[in-house]
């Protein structure tokens, strides 16, 4: 683990320490990676997904279709992440 987290530590750019994330999760026989981060706004009663960030090794024609019908929003973590407090974002930043 010491040395997964050494090297992305080490990486000079995004696309070095995206490679290294993609390779680390072949490894562990993940071989698609779907990252999304997003900047959460809040309002007094609801939790809105702003700005957000995708990376992806999928064919850019399934990605399109995981966006274009909804997909992403209707994972239970998604949902949860969307829903409650304890899954921080970089609000603070």
């Amino acid at each position: 683990m010491l040395n997964a987290i050494k090297a992305m530590v080490a990486a000079r750019t995004i696309d070095e320490a995206w490679q290294h994330y993609v390779q680390r999760m072949a490894s562990m026989h993940f071989p698609n990676v779907y990252y999304l981060g997003a900047r959460v706004l809040e309002s007094a009663d609801t939790r809105l997904v702003g700005d957000s960030l995708l990376l992806s090794n999928l064919p850019p024609g399934l990605i399109q279709d995981i966006q274009s019908q909804g997909l992403v929003e209707s994972v239970p973590m998604f949902r949860w992440w969307v829903d409650h407090r304890g899954s921080e974002s970089w609000d603070w930043m």
